[in-house]
C-alpha cells in the first residue's frame, strides 16, 4: 500500500495478492489459515495507544489491535476479553473455534500482567482459565498456542516456583512456565 505498516494478505492464482485491510487502523497481521479459507490474526483499530507492543512481530504501534476473523472477503472483529486493551488470534479449526489472549496496553508484571488466553466460538469471547476445572488454583494461563478439529488446545501457564513440582530451575520472575493440553469436557445433556 506504500506505508510502512503490516497489511495481512491472501494470495490466489486467480485473483494474486490482496490486502484483507483492517479495523480502521494502520496494520493487520495474520496467524493461521485453515482448510476453508478463514483466517485468523490482528488488526489495528482507531483507538489511540501510544504504548501498546503488536504481539507479532513485537513492534511498538500507536492504535490499538483486536484479534480478527477474515472469512469469504470479510473481516470480523472478536473483540477483547473485559478489563483488557489489545487481543489477538492465533489458531482457528475446522469447527471455527479460534484461540488468541488480550493483553494489556503495558505489562504491569507478574501473574496479573499476563497475557489471558481466549477461546472465540459461537459469537462469545471466553477466557480460557474461567473454563478450567479441576486445575490447581495457583495456575494461570497466559498464552493458548494451538487449537485442532477435536478443540484439543495447547495452552502455556505459569504456577509459583516449588508449587506442586515446579523446580526452580527456569523460574521466570519467580513463576514456572508449563505447557498443558486442555480437552473439551462433553457436557452431559
Amino acid at each position: 500500500k506504500g506505508d510502512n505498516a503490516f497489511h495481512a494478505f491472501v494470495w490466489s492464482a486467480g485473483t494474486g495478492m490482496r490486502d484483507l485491510g483492517t479495523l480502521g487502523g494502520a496494520g493487520s497481521n495474520t496467524a493461521m489459515i485453515d482448510g476453508a479459507g478463514a483466517i485468523v490474526g490482528w488488526a489495528n483499530n482507531k483507538r489511540s495507544c501510544p504504548s501498546c507492543t503488536l504481539p507479532y512481530p513485537g513492534l511498538p504501534t500507536s492504535q490499538g489491535f483486536d484479534a480478527v476473523l477474515w472469512r469469504n472477503g470479510k473481516i470480523k472483529d472478536l473483540g477483547v476479553l473485559p478489563g483488557y486493551d489489545n487481543s489477538w488470534a492465533d489458531g482457528v479449526n475446522a469447527s471455527g473455534q479460534i484461540i488468541g489472549a488480550s493483553s494489556y496496553a503495558v505489562n504491569f508484571g507478574g501473574v496479573a500482567g499476563l497475557p489471558r488466553p481466549f477461546l472465540w466460538q459461537s459469537g462469545h469471547l471466553m477466557d480460557l482459565n474461567d473454563l478450567l476445572r479441576n486445575s490447581d488454583p495457583n495456575l494461570t494461563l497466559w498464552a493458548a498456542g494451538a487449537i485442532n478439529n477435536a478443540g484439543d488446545i495447547v495452552a502455556e501457564g505459569v504456577i509459583p516456583v516449588g508449587d506442586k513440582g515446579c523446580p526452580t530451575q527456569g523460574e521466570w520472575s519467580g513463576l514456572c512456565k508449563q505447557v498443558f493440553l486442555l480437552k473439551p469436557v462433553k457436557s452431559k445433556s
